[in-house]
């Protein structure tokens, strides 16, 4: 488990445990806008696929991800085995 922080915003960050990561945090936006923001993001198939969730309101974000670590090989359909996946180029990958 770690703490990521920086000058505006604060994260817990657990894991990763079987590639899946749990981060947990928000602060100041550093945006001057006053409204209203959320999304909820669930993901199967692709890089970093998980549940995101995210809540700003009036130049404040709370954030919650977890998310699978691994990148996904779309060619066959599934994440890349440990030791597959080829050196990054950009993408994609293929």
């Amino acid at each position: 488990m770690r703490l990521i922080r920086s000058r505006l915003t604060t994260y817990l960050v657990a894991g990763p445990f079987r590639h899946k990561s749990l981060e947990v945090g928000g602060g100041k936006t550093g945006s001057k806008d006053e409204g209203f923001d959320w999304n909820l993001r669930l993901r199967t198939k692709g890089d970093h696929a998980g549940l995101q969730f995210f809540v700003e309101l009036k130049g404040y974000l709370f954030e919650i991800n977890l998310t699978d670590g691994r990148h996904w090989n779309w060619k066959e359909n599934r994440f890349y085995r440990d030791g597959e996946e080829p050196p990054f180029e950009g993408y994609p990958h293929e």
